[in-house]
């Protein structure tokens, strides 16, 4: 009886193992890279809303407001992310608004005499990145440019595979436990 009820111990602590292994990993390659679709870098001058128009050629949203997208700090945060320079233009980055999911949006970061800007078409909520600016110098703000705000995508609801072989390890626990409970 204790071989069997350590074998469902064993293969939980396994899944729970890989699970945190995989989270681990996602979060190392989380980089800009992986998730702009297209980025341009050391574009001298500030940033503003005209500048980022032309720069990808779409049209920020009606009833945009530059105070709630951005932050004007080396660290801070507002209702759709939060910012922390760790050195000299060096930082992580965090996505804490769920309509940013289905939203086309560029993210700037403006540091020296000159931004780097990059556009996402969607990111979820959590997602953490890495930062750094192209000309190494101290920032000065980052904004959020939104173009759309695009509609949900019910595909997106799929949960990962490390939750579903969690789940699946909790259960066998359980049905085990039972098991037990009833031969004694």
């Amino acid at each position: 009886m204790n071989i069997k009820f350590s074998s469902i111990v064993a293969s939980t602590v396994l899944a729970a193992g890989l699970a945190a292994m995989s989270a681990t990993a996602a979060l190392a390659d989380n980089v800009f890279s992986d998730l702009a679709v297209w980025s341009q870098t050391s574009v001298s001058g500030n940033d503003d809303v005209d500048a980022i128009e032309s720069l990808f050629g779409q049209e920020v949203i009606e009833g945009y407001s530059l105070d709630d997208y951005k932050v004007d700090s080396r660290s801070g945060s507002n209702s759709y992310f939060e910012i922390e320079q760790l050195n000299e233009g060096v930082g992580t980055l965090t996505f804490k608004d769920s309509s940013l999911a289905n939203s086309t949006f560029a993210f700037v970061l403006k540091a020296g005499n000159g931004f780097d800007a990059y556009l996402f078409e969607g990111v979820d909520v959590g997602t953490a990145l890495n930062w750094s600016t192209a000309n190494g110098k101290d920032l000065s703000h980052a904004t959020l440019y939104v173009f759309d705000q695009g509609t949900p995508d019910p595909s997106q609801n799929v949960p990962e595979p490390a939750t579903v072989f969690g789940l699946l390890a909790v259960g066998g626990m359980l049905v085990g436990k039972k098991v037990m409970d009833r031969k004694n």
